[in-house]
């Protein structure tokens, strides 16, 4: 790893991919989790966009057995969007972001813990760069090595 993580952090769906296909990048944050380094949190809408991503790849059967699984490991906490849904709402006005990821910054500056996602993605970085967020967004291929 090129930095060390630790504490509570807000995933993106992106992040959860990687996890749940078991790529090389996502047997390092899986690693993270089973160690207790980082505990893992992500938001109801987050689990509806993983839930389609792969019942698009596998179906709906094995998208919901994921998710179930998921959920029972309690490696991920799931944040209640009725706490978030303003700020997301908010977040979404101000800023050229999917809802998805306005729900997943919301959570993380709601609850005062850094955000996820998965690797770089234009639109957020163009976010970032034009006014900062409250917290900070960490893209995993960035900080794991």
């Amino acid at each position: 790893m090129k930095k060390e993580l630790r504490g509570d952090i807000v995933f993106d769906t992106s992040v959860l991919i990687e996890i749940i296909a078991g790529t090389k990048l996502g047997r390092k944050i899986a690693s993270l989790l089973k160690g207790e380094m980082v505990r893992a949190f992500t938001t109801e809408l987050n689990l509806v966009e993983l839930r389609y991503i792969i019942c698009r790849k596998a179906g709906w059967k094995k998208a919901s057995e994921i998710i179930d699984k998921l959920i029972r490991s309690r490696y991920v906490g799931i944040i209640d969007i009725k706490e978030i849904s303003e700020r997301a709402a908010l977040l979404k006005c101000q800023r050229a972001l999917s809802l998805v990821d306005c729900f997943t910054i919301a959570a993380g500056e709601t609850m005062k813990m850094n955000v996820m996602f998965a690797r770089r993605e234009k639109e957020l970085e163009s976010e970032v760069r034009r006014k900062p967020f409250e917290i900070a967004i960490i893209f995993a291929t960035d900080v794991m090595s």
